[in-house]
């Protein structure tokens, strides 16, 4: 029914534009000046419900857990952050991502991906509301993962966010 207001589901991932036109494979050299956030922003008047995010690793070769891929640690990492409409950080999330095993100290949930042929994977599920609640944006709010290394020897590299638009209109 046109009009009708109700929680919709979805699944998006993180973009060089925060609408998921941009880049979605974080792959590619974000060392010094380079740094390159990864967002989700609630825009057109969205409240959005962040349920979860799934992060997801591929690359050659075996994925170590002092390593970031099949490569070495990071030595910069990666930073979350929420920030508002203007870029002013609201809130730091107090983690700063440089090894593949640091993802299953704040997800708990990874599983290591090896078939014995082709490209090996990490997969690591962060359900928000096992943290405490879930993330809730609103008001042109952003969350944002700043990648700041070389992970340009990555195959893929993505974050999908699940969760619901409160107020979307069927």
């Amino acid at each position: 029914m046109a009009g009708l207001r109700n929680p919709l589901p979805f699944s998006f991932r993180l973009s060089t534009d925060g609408s998921g036109g941009g880049t979605t494979n974080a792959i590619g050299n974000y060392s010094g000046a380079g740094d390159t956030e990864f967002y989700l922003a609630a825009t057109n008047g969205d409240v959005i419900e962040l349920h979860r995010m799934i992060v997801f690793i591929e690359d050659t070769g075996n994925l170590l857990a002092d390593g970031y891929g099949a490569g070495s640690a990071l030595t910069e990492g990666m930073t979350l952050a929420l920030k508002d409409a203007d870029d002013n950080v609201l809130s730091t999330l107090p983690f700063t991502i440089k090894t593949n095993a640091e993802w299953a100290a704040i997800c708990h949930d990874l599983t290591s991906h090896d078939f014995g042929s082709g490209n090996n994977y990490i997969t690591a599920r962060w359900t928000f509301s096992r943290f405490g609640a879930p993330i809730v944006l609103k008001n042109g709010q952003k969350f944002v993962l700043t990648c700041r290394d070389n992970m340009s020897v990555l195959v893929s590299h993505y974050f999908t966010m699940q969760g619901i638009y409160v107020n979307r209109e069927l």
